[in-house]
């Protein structure tokens, strides 16, 4: 399964049983790790794409163009 994994790209794998609990505590942690590492890695890399007088939000797009929406139609 490991080589699989590797193959495939994939972060990694864990037996779990919801019914034994079994491995889902480790699953979680390791899952919301993976995810907070890819957070900040996409993070700290839009960060060194922008030009330091650049406005973005969370998502690297200019604040105005993500405000600009009429909420009133």
């Amino acid at each position: 399964m490991n080589e699989f994994c590797a193959e495939k790209g994939f972060a990694g794998w864990f037996e779990t049983s919801t019914k034994e609990n079994i491995g889902i505590n480790e699953a979680a942690t390791f899952l919301v790790n993976k995810i907070l590492e890819t957070e900040q890695s996409v993070s700290s890399s839009a960060d060194d794409q922008k030009s330091p007088d650049e406005d973005t939000s969370c998502c690297a797009f200019p604040k105005a163009k993500l405000l600009n929406i009429d909420v009133d139609k």
